[in-house]
């Protein structure tokens, strides 16, 4: 499980590193590069948890539903620690742009 939540947590920060302060949903699907690579690294991943000859080699074993759902808060939790600096970047840009234009900022 350890290796899954940190392989995925790595597919979701390119993800969240192609902007410094726009959103991943803003920015998820502008390249389409990164998105087949994501789903090539995903298919590949799967292989090496879930085909005998694989998981002998790595030591892996099939995940259960449970298993994926915890994996998936986990590894999302990069997104929203990432999203949460994002917004304060935002705020930050916006509040120094207009202290920059000379308007009053509440």
């Amino acid at each position: 499980m350890t290796l899954t939540v940190l392989t995925i947590s790595q597919w979701f920060n390119a993800w969240n590193v192609r902007s410094e302060h726009q959103s991943v949903i803003h920015t998820a699907n502008n390249n389409r590069w990164l998105v087949l690579g994501v789903f090539a690294a995903f298919a590949l991943h799967i292989f090496a948890i879930y085909t005998p000859f694989m998981q002998e080699i790595l030591r892996t074993t099939g995940l259960t539903l449970i298993e994926w759902l915890i994996i998936a808060v986990a590894s999302l939790s990069v997104i929203l620690a990432e999203e949460i600096r994002k917004y304060f970047a935002r705020r930050s840009l916006k509040k120094n742009s207009l202290q920059k234009s000379g308007m009053q900022t509440v």
